[in-house]
């Protein structure tokens, strides 16, 4: 009776060891290990917004008590399509370990560009760790010593903030792992750059056709009801600008996001040739029925009402986007 209840507790004890010695247990009451992240951005080049994209130089650092585990080595790029590191270094300090890394890379970036030339953008670079999940391996932000330096190469744009924000990313799937039951998570950060543009240039240039098509439409009210061929040449004329210019814009802003402010302009002038052309039509009918001199005050009174319009048009389309957070 005594050799069997030893046996029972000599079974248990084993179970018990098995149990709590098991990689599933190990870490059950052990801390993840904390690191913490620092960046500094050293350049922004090639802000493309045609394919998506922008090039960064930046240092990365960790500053963390293992020695064994490197999170600037199994760290990863989300939101990148080329990334290069180089001089990569590990120093004691104490009983931290500090380790750096220079980093370049090429990062894809969703341009909104319905409020150009007032739009502001957010460069995201965004981290994730690709190996240990949360429970073993946590980053804390050091946004104290995250920072960029000045560039007055990068023409056009301003850069107007830095963040750096941790967080833990959850999966629904566990990978496989055969002792996983509610998906996984990942320690994670994004590094965030805030970029206000100080140009008007190119907007100018993707307008000047524009204005130009509309001083030919309201100058084709001036030359009278004799010369109808002449009006309507010239609102030809003026389509064919607006229309070209409208592939322009689409080529250059694209629509991913809806209309640009250029997309509402180039669509407002659309809207004045129409308007010239009935007006044509209109005065190319009345001719022989009405006197000359009154058909010139009629023509006056709707280029001026024309032109009114269409500067009050654009100066509330202006100020929307000026004043859209």
């Amino acid at each position: 009776m005594r050799g069997a209840i030893r046996f029972s507790v000599g079974v248990l004890v084993l179970q018990l060891t098995v149990w709590l010695g098991s990689p599933g247990h190990a870490d059950a009451g052990e801390a993840p290990d904390h690191y913490r992240i620092g960046a500094y951005i050293v350049s922004l080049s090639k802000l493309d917004s045609a394919r998506g994209t922008f090039d960064a130089d930046l240092w990365l650092w960790s500053v963390g008590r293992s020695l064994a585990r490197d999170p600037l080595e199994s760290m990863e790029f989300i939101n990148a399509d080329r990334v290069t590191s180089r001089l990569e270094s590990s120093t004691q300090r104490g009983e931290l370990v500090w380790r750096q890394r220079k980093i370049s890379g090429t990062f894809r970036h969703n341009w909104d560009l319905r409020n150009f030339p007032f739009d502001r953008q957010t460069l995201t670079i965004a981290i994730e760790e690709g190996m240990s999940e949360a429970n073993t391996l946590l980053y804390d932000p050091d946004p104290a010593e995250t920072g960029y330096r000045p560039q007055p190469e990068l023409k056009g744009w301003r850069v107007t903030g830095i963040a750096l924000r941790g967080g833990v990313t959850h999966y629904v799937t566990t990978f496989g792992d055969p002792t996983a039951t509610h998906g996984s998570d990942y320690a994670e950060l994004q590094l965030a750059v805030t970029l206000a543009r100080t140009s008007l240039a190119p907007f100018l240039n993707l307008l000047a056709p524009l204005y130009a098509a509309f001083l030919l439409t309201a100058m084709s009210f001036l030359l009278g009801s004799s010369v109808v061929a002449a009006r309507m040449s010239l609102l030809a004329a003026a389509l064919f600008a607006v229309v070209i210019n409208i592939r322009t814009t689409s080529d250059m802003l694209g629509g991913a996001h809806g209309p640009t402010l250029v997309d509402k302009l180039n669509i407002l002038g659309l809207a004045a040739i129409v308007a010239a052309t009935f007006a044509t039509v209109a005065t190319s009918v009345l001719s022989g029925r009405v006197a000359p001199t009154r058909l010139a005050r009629l023509d006056y009174i709707a280029c001026s009402i024309l032109v009114l319009l269409f500067a009050g048009a654009n100066a509330v389309l202006l100020a929307t986007a000026a004043l859209a957070p």
